[in-house]
């Protein structure tokens, strides 16, 4: 299951944008290459993006590319200061929302606890193997992004969207409040 919310999460949470050629062909545009890449890496593995109409995401999945819609609530786009992005999203089948988010591992994982450890198969997962994993890989040398997700309940979606939509009205200190809401 984790490798299909990997997945998931790579082909939601970005702002590229499906864009159609004049011959038909289709590609993904986005203000990074990095984005566009990650896209065009969970497209490879079976996860789609298709576009977004109004607030609708739809990415085909797995073997059989079955369509599945999420509702977009809220994009907490990525800012050099915060170094993450974030999409908080409702499955529009099982009513499910969800917190998607991709950065750098010093903003991700202190806001992760041993609560998110989990079991991979028979080895445990844990917040720590995956620290451990990254900071191996960049002692390599190799470039890292951390990859979460959080289910979280529809009183606490619609709280923070309420919230969030309040905050970017405020006149007064917008910036720093947002940044505070997206922590």
């Amino acid at each position: 299951q984790s490798h299909i919310d990997f997945f998931r999460v790579l082909s939601s949470c970005h702002s590229a944008m499906l864009v159609t050629d004049e011959y038909g062909g289709e590609t993904w545009q986005s203000p990074s290459p990095d984005e566009e890449a990650l896209v065009g890496a969970a497209a490879a593995v079976g996860f789609n993006f298709r576009g977004i109409e109004g607030a609708i995401m739809t990415i085909e999945e797995g073997r059989t590319q079955e369509k599945v819609e999420y509702e977009l609530l809220h994009t907490l786009k990525f800012t050099s200061d915060r170094k993450m992005m974030s999409v908080l999203v409702k499955h529009l089948e099982s009513k499910q929302v969800y917190l998607l988010s991709k950065g750098a591992d010093e903003v991700i994982f202190p806001k992760l606890s041993r609560a998110d450890d989990t079991t991979l198969g028979r080895q445990p997962y844990t917040v720590e193997a995956a620290r451990d994993a990254v900071e191996s890989l960049s002692l390599k040398g190799l470039r890292t992004l951390v990859i979460a997700h959080r289910r979280i309940s529809t009183d606490e979606a619609d709280a923070l969207v309420d919230e969030l939509r309040r905050t970017s009205k405020s006149m007064n200190h917008r910036e720093r409040a947002l940044l505070q809401l997206y922590d």
